[in-house]
């Protein structure tokens, strides 16, 4: 299991490239949680780190993440 306490520290950025169409998606779906996208964003990386693996709608298959990162 992944510590997150050594994550609560926020001293870096992300910085990538999506559709605006996908971007404004997400941003309603966002709003409607009461979440902001990177706080959505954040708590998807915990997840992916903290399961082992990047969970994906694309294929229906889970991809192994990287062993160093979990299971």
């Amino acid at each position: 299991m992944t510590d997150f306490a050594d994550f609560s520290i926020e001293n870096s950025t992300f910085t990538f490239r999506v559709n605006d169409g996908l971007k404004e998606q997400f941003a309603k779906l966002c709003k409607a949680q009461r979440i902001s996208p990177s706080a959505a964003l954040k708590l998807y990386m915990e997840d992916c780190l903290s399961e082992g693996y990047i969970r994906s709608s694309q294929n229906g298959q889970r991809s192994r993440a990287n062993s160093r990162f979990g299971s």
